[in-house]
This record gives C-alpha cells, sequence and structure tokens, in this order.
C-alpha cells in the first residue's frame, strides 16, 4: 500500500470516529496541525478527551488484524519518522476497522 493510500485510508477513519461521536452527542473538534499524538477533541462529561484515531487492518503475514502503535511523518528530506505512543500520548484510542467500518 502506498504512502497515499494510507494517508487516505487514515483520513476516512478520522472522518468516521468524528461521525461516531457527533452522533453519541459529543462536540468534537481537530487540532490545526498533523504534528500532534492525537487526531480528535472530544467534549465530555469530565472535561477534554485526546482521541488518536487508527485504521485496523488485515495482515496476511500475521494473519490477524492488526494496528500501528506509531505516528509516522515525512520530514522535508524525505525521510520517514517513527515516534512511539506512551502513556501521556492521548486519552482515547478509537480503532476503526478499515474494511467493515466497525469500531
Amino acid at each position: 500500500m502506498s504512502a497515499y493510500e494510507k494517508h487516505v485510508n487514515g483520513t476516512v477513519s478520522e472522518l468516521l470516529a468524528e461521525a461516531f461521536f457527533v452522533s453519541k452527542g459529543y462536540i468534537v473538534s481537530k487540532p490545526i496541525n498533523d504534528f500532534n499524538e492525537y487526531d480528535l477533541i472530544i467534549d465530555c462529561e469530565d472535561g477534554l478527551k485526546r482521541v488518536q484515531v487508527k485504521t485496523v487492518y488485515w495482515d496476511n503475514a500475521k494473519m490477524r488484524n492488526v494496528i500501528s502503535c506509531v505516528t509516522s511523518h515525512i520530514r522535508s528530506n524525505n525521510q520517514r519518522y517513527n515516534k512511539k505512543y506512551n502513556a501521556k500520548s492521548f486519552d482515547i484510542l478509537c480503532a476503526v476497522h478499515k474494511d467493515t467500518k466497525t469500531f
């Protein structure tokens, strides 16, 4: 899968997650830039929560569904930069299945 296809899949997952949270009555906001360790902010009764959205996909080699637990960015020198998440990176992990569009 190309980098472009991965980006499109991620965008679709984020939009599905936004629709899900809005349908549950939450106010949803998005950070202005893409260099955060979270994708959405939802306004809950107990405050704002940072949500990381990940696309679940089938891995034929592993014969199971997987998600990538790193954030990747392409820098100006065209080098990919991967950063692992930690306990403070986000408050909620929302996994969206690529094929079934389920959570």
